[in-house]
């Protein structure tokens, strides 16, 4: 198990599985941006084990400014609950505390992440991939629109997302 857990050919898988922590926490469902948050916890605690491989595409300083900030992203103290149990769960033991709903826990991830002062190649991946997330889904919505579809103009100046290069 120690060999696994020390060798350098997880540093590729750990990268990649940033990435897709990354881009989950920009989901519309408050449970995968939760796990992905925790996820980016996970990521940052295996990251620090003694003896573990260090990726040098990251400096140092950089690595101590980030685990932080994973550490409170995926705090198993911070529940997101919907507006009906907020109630209920304002008297939990144990000093819980709780987003309000999709919109105060995103709010509380962008938050934290602009505290991630440095850029790396993975933010860029990140970024492209939720912007033609995004821009497929806008897409979608728009043809589904009759008043889109209805306007020959409209029908003869649009590519679709999949034609563009």
């Amino acid at each position: 198990m120690k060999q696994i857990q020390l060798d350098p050919g997880r540093l590729p898988a750990f990268a990649l599985a940033e990435i897709a922590f990354l881009v989950s926490l920009t989901s519309a469902d408050s449970n995968v941006s939760h796990l992905a948050a925790k996820g980016l916890r996970l990521l940052s605690h295996a990251e620090r084990q003694p003896g573990a491989p260090l990726n040098t595409s990251i400096h140092e300083e950089d690595r101590l400014k980030r685990n932080p900030i994973y550490e409170q992203l995926g705090d198993p103290n911070v529940m997101v609950v919907g507006m009906f149990y907020t109630n209920f769960l304002q008297n939990l033991p144990g000093g819980l505390t709780y987003d309000v709903g999709r919109v105060g826990h995103q709010k509380r991830i962008r938050t934290l992440i602009r505290l991630i002062a440095y850029p790396s190649a993975a933010h860029i991946a990140v970024w492209e991939e939720c912007y033609w997330r995004w821009r497929s889904l806008s897409e979608l919505i728009i043809e589904s629109m009759p008043e889109a579809t209805d306007d020959p103009q409209n029908r003869q100046n649009h590519v679709p997302i999949s034609m563009q290069v």
